[in-house]
């Protein structure tokens, strides 16, 4: 084999792993990667209560 196909074959593999990696990884359950994301639409949600609680 010529050093450039080896190159290929090789790049090839690297690519067919990080898709079927990738394929995974999408598949799983959404994970929420801080605390702040579950936090911010319950926040939301309190303030448009308070908001509609209020007296002009």
């Amino acid at each position: 084999m010529s050093p450039i196909e080896l190159f290929g074959w090789m790049l090839s593999l690297l690519l067919m792993v990080s898709f079927i990696a990738s394929l995974i990884f999408i598949s799983r359950e959404p994970r929420l990667f801080s605390k702040s994301e579950y936090d911010s639409p319950q926040n939301n949600n309190q303030n448009r209560e308070q908001k509609g609680k209020q007296f002009y």
